[in-house]
């Protein structure tokens, strides 16, 4: 896949058409190639994440030697060291899966060549730089887990006060007024540390 070879003009406007013109040739040129990519790593998502996720409910459900578990159960297991280990492990495997796909994307749009352009010349391209990619990922989870800690520890402690009393099957039915309460505070802490999280 060849893209046009263009001079960067010196207007934002002009440099705007430029991006435009060049994204959608490439598009129509590699779609095809974009979409295997994509398939691909939707199925590698599934192949890893899915156990990752089944795993830790089994080991949830283990700690907890009960065969079912409340939602508030759930809530405060990830607030431990272990279920935010947990948490770091499962969100750095699908960042760092969506930034090689990323990674793998964009190989595919700079290709100057479609012997060099193929779908898994540029997955081994990424796959290459991939030790890194999952360092740079598990950090920035455990600065978002690091972030977030004090929002869902208080959400944990809103839950429990206000919709301990019953499951949360309850609360969606009858709708009380303290789910209402719950719910204007928690979007309310959603606000607050929404502004660390944009930083990032």
């Amino acid at each position: 896949m060849t893209l046009p070879s263009v001079q960067v003009p010196g207007t934002f406007r002009e440099e705007l058409k430029i991006i435009i013109r060049v994204a959608g040739t490439a598009l129509r040129q590699g779609w095809r190639q974009l979409f295997l990519a994509d398939v691909l790593f939707k199925l590698l998502t599934f192949v890893v994440l899915v156990p990752l996720a089944v795993g830790l409910l089994h080991g949830l459900l283990w700690l907890s030697g009960r065969g079912t578990l409340t939602d508030t159960d759930v809530l405060f297991f990830l607030l431990t060291p272990g279920g935010a280990v947990g948490m770091c492990l499962v969100g750095a495997a699908w960042l760092s899966i969506t930034a090689l796909e990323q990674a793998t994307l964009l190989t595919l749009l700079v290709a100057e060549e479609d012997g060099k352009g193929g779908v898994w010349a540029a997955t081994r391209w990424a796959f290459g730089h991939s030790v890194k990619v999952l360092q740079v990922m598990f950090r920035i989870v455990c600065w978002v887990v690091l972030v977030t800690a004090p929002g869902v520890l208080c959400a944990g402690l809103l839950a429990q006060r206000l919709l301990g009393k019953h499951d949360i099957n309850f609360y969606l039915a009858e709708r009380p007024p303290e789910f209402f309460a719950a719910i204007g505070i928690g979007g309310l802490l959603v606000l607050g540390f929404a502004a660390p999280e944009l930083r990032l």
